[in-house]
């Protein structure tokens, strides 16, 4: 690592961005069509540090928030395509607080140079056993609708969510989700009350493969002190990801991750 540039941002700053840019286009990425949804987000992260520790320098945001893209990747989607293109971001905060979506939100469409996306979903945390109540999801749901109502977002929806769940958030909520989310990996068929009731009040059903802890805490220190050999403790305080998909034509043209870390106090 030549440079302290990398010691010197990271020593000085408390909250750092990561854009690990459109690794539609990476090919290391391509080669590990495997990899589970942790993994293909730790390479990224890593891929990122590594180009940024060997000759970037952070692009701040209007707020001075320090990014570091990653180098040959990071791409803002050119104004011609972006209406051939359906764009969707998910949102994985690590903590029940609704500024971390809206904070996810502004970054990831400064950081992509669009003024909206197509659907936003919403993934409630699920690392270090989160308390996964109804108070906390209405919370979280607070910042969705701050976006959606800002017009930056067209569908709102959620990832995870029982029956019961859902109905209460659906009743409660200003701005309705129209689309629930369903780990597979967890579960191996829709519960059909969950289907009925998707049917009755016109929710999309759609499943993933994400892993129930996109980032775990010891993978991220792993990586960072591997990487930038950083003495300081940092945490995930969200993820976003992003895909493009060409319409008519199903193609994926754009897919990243947007990383929020937070120097842990010691």
């Amino acid at each position: 690592m030549s440079g302290s540039s990398s010691d010197e941002l990271f020593s000085s700053r408390s909250k750092v961005v990561l854009n690990c840019g459109n690794i539609a286009s990476w090919s290391k990425i391509k080669k590990k069509a495997l990899l589970t949804s942790t993994g293909e987000l730790v390479s990224a992260i890593e891929n990122t540090l590594i180009s940024y520790s060997g000759s970037q320098k952070p692009n701040p945001l209007p707020d001075e928030l320090a990014v570091v893209r990653s180098a040959g990747l990071a791409q803002t989607i050119p104004p011609d395509e972006r209406e051939n293109l359906t764009i969707t971001l998910k949102v994985f905060p690590s903590a029940w607080d609704p500024n971390e979506i809206t904070q996810a939100v502004d970054t990831s469409l400064v950081e992509l140079g669009i003024n909206a996306v197509d659907t936003l979903i919403l993934a409630p945390p699920s690392c270090q056993g989160q308390d996964k109540t109804m108070e906390n999801i209405q919370k979280l749901w607070k910042g969705v609708e701050e976006s959606a109502m800002q017009k930056k977002m067209s569908v709102v929806g959620v990832a995870d969510l029982d029956k019961k769940e859902l109905e209460e958030l659906f009743n409660w909520a200003k701005v309705k989700p129209r689309i629930n989310q369903v780990n597979l990996a967890h579960c191996c068929t829709i519960p059909e009350d969950l289907a009925q009731y998707c049917k009755e009040v016109d929710i999309k059903l759609f499943t993933h493969n994400d892993d129930r802890c996109l980032l775990p805490p010891e993978s991220l220190q792993e990586t960072m002190r591997n990487t930038l050999k950083v003495g300081e403790n940092w945490s995930c305080g969200w993820v976003s990801r992003y895909n493009s998909i060409i319409n008519l034509r199903g193609i994926v043209s754009h897919k990243g991750y947007l990383v929020e870390l937070n120097k842990v106090s010691q």
